[in-house]
This record gives C-alpha cells, sequence and structure tokens, in this order.
C-alpha cells in the first residue's frame, strides 16, 4: 500500500500552529467578532487545553491576546417555528444525496447511484454505523433522508424505525423500501419531538442532521428519553474548527472584506439550510454529559480537502469536518 512522505515533525507542529491560529480566529457560532489585536505580539509557547488541542497564546505590550469565542444566546422561542419552517422547505426541495445521480427520481438506478457514491465520498459510515451488528435491536434513525444508511440496517436484520421532517424524503424512502420488499416503520417527525415511548430504542443513529435542527440540545435530549437503559447512540455532527469551516469563513467572510465575522455566523447564512451549525469539542462534550461511553471521532472528508490541499494528510483528522458521536445511556 502507497504511503505518503512523512512531514519532519517541526514542519507538522509548525503547519498545525499556523492552522489553530487560523481557525481559532473565529470560532463561535453567532458569537460577538473575536477581538483584533494590532500591537507587536511575540510567541510565548503554547498550552494543552482541556480536549488535547493546543491554544495559541501571544503575549504584547501591554496586554496579552488571546482569542475569545463566547456561545449564541438561544433561540427565542418565536423564532423557533419559522426557522424550522425554512429547513423543511430546503430539503424538501432538495433532499440530501440528490445531487449525485440525474437518473429518475425513485427509480432502482437512482437509488442505487446514490448509493455508490454516498459511500465512495464517505467510506467511513459503516464502520461506524456498524449495520449488520442490529440484527432483531430496536433501531431509531434521525433523518432518513434518502434512505441509503437506513436500508443498510433493513438489510442487516434491524427492528427499523426512520423519522425525517419532509414528505418528500419518507415518500422516497417508501418506494425504496418496496423495491427491496423490505419492512420498517417510517413517520413525518420533528427530531426535537420524537413520536416514540420512553426507553424504545437499542440504538438512535444520525449522519449530519442534527445540527440543522434549531434547538439540537432539545434534539439530543430526545434521544436519551427514546433509548433503553444500556442503549446507544451514534450521531455525527459538524465541527467549526475544520477545513470545511475555515474554507466558508475565508470565502464569505474574509474574501468579502468581513474578516470579523464568525465561522458561526457564516455557516448559519451560507451552509446548507439556514442556521446550521457546527461545533467546538467542549460544546460536544457538554452535550452528551448526560451519556457514558463517550467516545468522539474525527473524520477528514473530501470537502475538507477540496479547501487544505495536501495539508490534511500533515494533519490529520484534528481538522475534519464529521466528528461521529458513539455514547450510551447508563443502565
Amino acid at each position: 500500500m502507497f504511503e505518503p512522505p512523512r512531514e519532519p515533525h517541526h514542519r507538522r507542529a509548525a503547519v498545525e500552529m499556523r492552522l489553530i491560529a487560523l481557525i481559532r480566529h473565529s470560532v463561535g457560532h453567532g458569537e460577538s467578532a473575536s477581538r483584533l489585536c494590532t500591537t507587536q505580539k511575540r510567541w510565548v509557547g503554547e498550552r494543552k487545553s482541556s480536549f488535547g488541542v493546543p491554544t495559541l497564546q501571544w503575549r504584547g505590550p501591554p496586554q496579552v491576546c488571546e482569542l475569545s469565542s463566547r456561545p449564541a444566546p438561544p433561540m427565542k422561542p418565536s423564532m423557533i417555528p419559522d426557522a424550522k419552517r425554512a429547513v423543511r422547505q430546503y430539503w424538501d426541495a432538495a433532499p440530501s444525496g440528490s445531487s449525485l445521480t440525474n437518473a429518475e427520481p425513485g427509480s432502482k438506478a437512482f437509488f442505487d447511484e446514490i448509493e455508490a457514491s454516498r459511500y465512495r465520498l464517505e467510506p467511513f459510515i459503516p464502520k461506524f454505523a456498524e449495520f449488520e451488528r442490529w440484527r432483531n435491536k430496536r433501531v431509531l434513525e434521525i433523518g432518513v433522508g434518502l434512505g441509503t444508511d437506513f436500508v443498510r440496517f433493513a438489510r442487516g436484520g434491524a427492528n427499523l424505525s426512520g423519522i425525517d421532517l419532509t414528505e418528500a424524503a419518507i415518500d422516497l424512502v417508501r418506494r425504496r423500501l418496496a423495491l427491496e420488499n423490505l419492512d420498517a416503520n417510517l413517520r413525518v417527525a420533528d427530531a426535537e419531538a420524537l413520536p416514540f415511548a420512553d426507553e424504545s430504542f437499542d440504538l438512535v443513529y444520525s449522519w449530519g442532521v442534527l445540527h440543522h435542527t434549531p434547538d439540537t440540545e432539545r434534539a439530543i435530549g430526545e434521544i436519551w428519553r427514546v433509548l433503553r437503559p444500556g442503549g446507544e447512540t451514534r450521531v455525527m455532527l459538524y465541527s467549526r474548527r475544520s477545513w470545511v469551516a475555515l474554507g466558508a469563513w475565508a470565502r464569505y467572510a474574509l474574501l468579502r472584506g468581513r474578516p470579523w465575522r464568525s465561522f458561526g455566523s457564516v455557516l448559519a447564512a451560507h451552509m446548507e439550510s439556514v442556521g446550521t451549525k457546527a461545533y467546538t469539542q467542549p460544546e460536544l462534550e457538554e452535550m452528551f454529559s448526560r451519556f457514558s461511553s463517550v467516545s468522539f471521532t474525527r473524520f477528514v472528508t473530501p470537502y475538507d480537502r477540496r479547501v487544505s490541499g495536501s495539508l490534511a494528510r500533515v494533519t490529520g483528522p484534528r481538522f475534519g469536518w464529521f466528528v461521529g458521536t458513539s455514547a450510551q445511556r447508563p443502565h
């Protein structure tokens, strides 16, 4: 197997420090702009944050210049219905993955081409989901989309339920199940108010969905509620400290003469449906703090490589756009 030449350690460290400096320039979702210091600075070293990522420290007279991030204020309740309606309209018009094929929507060729493209672009999904592991287990997928992962659970013999916010997705997935003579429980429903009884599922799975709902924390709380004690959740969310976020900020903030805009505000305005969020490691840890056996896996995607080029090989997965979280509801 071919392996690219390894970068010398000092060169890798220098590249990572430059990248961290760029990313830490603006990391909040909706936070106020980071303070830009113009005084002469000097390097005074690095320290490790609680989650293991080096934090740059620059000092210059007469002050320490640190880049700050404050969490966004919670969305006003009166705004949530409008935000959710906008998300629904976006995905109704363009179901996730539908751009990967020109075949007739709902046809076997349509689904086959989407499935092949999805796992070519994101080959790490099967290992994360472990589709065959859940035979005869009660599985819920939140945000079935076009059903590519959903049918893999069905083929593996799971006792399967799925929801999506849009009628378009549910209709297409029902067609897909019929084409393969598979059976599952599908509903149009809201991730923030799951229509299932407490402690109903052995696994709750969601790939790239919950960062689109206005109250992601509430959706995570719903996962907790419907999981049985000992049950697992596997959720992928976007990472704010990533190549993709950096590229979006460069395109929609830096190159438009607005470098004070945060990564979070740029992603909310320009990444897929309105209000899309991405998270830092401490935010993820806080969201899943009620769970046990929590682990986070970062994935470098083709979308990251479009921004980073060969630098993604140097930095590894730490600046990947996708973060997969695996966690368990304690007994």
